[in-house]
């Protein structure tokens, strides 16, 4: 679409090649500031209420200590007969019937649009926040040092727009 403002044989470029670079720049930027405006806000909520990462928990009836490392064995989840036709057969297709829908039907996923205007990369992004978000909790430990700054992390509203 883009290349249709460059113009064609003699007609003028409506836009020229910096300013269409510009344009599929932004695109990029924008599809990344939103996975790293969520994680920032994830971490703020988080370093807000720090005994959600460190207290012992129950998941799916199995109680959990804290200070537990958990290790997801893919291994077995992807041959779990229950689940799977055929759990031994190298089959990939599937996996692409999953429930998660992205079409904007949903209300969590709004804020990625709907319908033909929807981001084209949020599955990209669900995923990357989820595994973003999870390595960098497993690999540190996160504290709010309150001795260089004695108030708490704001974490209010506050009305943006995005475009």
């Amino acid at each position: 679409m883009l290349l249709e403002f460059e113009g064609s044989n003699n007609e003028p470029a409506k836009l020229s090649e910096l300013e269409i670079n510009i344009f599929i720049l932004e695109i990029f930027l924008a599809g990344s500031e939103t996975t790293t405006s969520s994680i920032e806000w994830a971490f703020s909520e988080l370093l807000h209420n720090p005994e959600t990462m460190v207290k012992d928990t129950n998941l799916v009836g199995y109680f959990i200590p804290k200070n537990t490392q958990v290790f997801v064995n893919v291994w077995a989840i992807g041959r779990e007969e229950e689940c799977w036709e055929e759990p031994l057969c190298f089959k990939p297709e599937r996996f692409l019937g999953s429930k998660i829908e992205y079409n904007g039907q949903h209300f969590e996923f709004i804020p990625f649009g709907a319908g033909r205007r929807i981001c084209p990369d949020l599955p990209l992004g669900h995923r990357m926040m989820h595994f973003a978000l999870g390595s960098l909790l497993h690999e540190f430990d996160w504290e709010y040092d309150f001795s260089t700054n004695p108030n708490p992390i704001d974490t209010n509203d506050k009305i943006g727009l995005v475009v």
